[in-house]
């Protein structure tokens, strides 16, 4: 008999909100590991690692030097991306009729030259 020492019950197919984002970022800044992370969000420490992976992004000092940090502003925008393009390829008919237009302005484009 299996028995399992994790009492946290994990959300199973649920996508990361502005607050959890807000909360992974609070709790990584504070130094607190990926697994602690995940067990305070009920989340699964993969879920917690790839956003961080998603909103790090690669910032400049004064001196030139650069540094890497989570935004988690910057993971929404990588999700609200990527969920764009899922919803793209998944509706046909907006496909199709984007293609349509975007051909057609090609079309009428291709002419025109700037000086």
């Amino acid at each position: 008999m299996a028995q399992h020492n994790c009492t946290t019950k994990y959300r199973s197919f649920k996508h990361l909100n502005v607050y959890e984002r807000g909360q992974i970022a609070a709790l990584h800044k504070e130094g607190k590991s990926i697994r602690y992370i995940a067990r305070q969000l009920g989340r699964t420490p993969s879920t917690i690692g790839r956003e961080i992976k998603r909103g790090t992004v690669t910032q400049l000092k004064s001196d030139c030097s650069t540094y890497e940090a989570y935004f988690p502003e910057a993971g929404q925008a990588v999700y609200e991306k990527r969920r764009k393009i899922v919803v793209l390829n998944s509706n046909y008919p907006l496909r199709t009729s984007l293609d349509l237009r975007r051909k057609r302005c090609l079309r009428e484009n291709h002419g025109l030259q700037t000086v």
